[in-house]
């Protein structure tokens, strides 16, 4: 599982980059996007095909993986968004 808060200089393409040098990894599960500039979270998970299919996190982030689900007050606390 990789976690990676995104800085706001991060550009679409940019993301698009890194997801799929993480998807070359065979090993990388899950991908866990968190954006510091507002409140949005993307999980992106192995799919059957190899692939990561993309899931937008509202309130709360579930880690079926790790047995966790964190809140997005959890997650944003004492983080000023930008």
């Amino acid at each position: 599982m990789v976690f990676e808060v995104l800085s706001p200089s991060d550009t679409p393409r940019r993301r698009a980059s890194k997801l799929a040098a993480y998807a070359a990894v065979t090993s990388i599960q899950s991908v866990v996007l968190v954006r510091q500039d507002r409140r949005s979270v993307t999980v992106h998970r192995r799919n059957p095909e190899g692939g990561l299919s993309a899931l937008t996190c509202t309130d709360a982030v579930d880690l079926p993986e790790t047995g966790v689900t964190l809140s997005f007050e959890t997650i944003y606390d004492d983080m000023p968004l930008a």
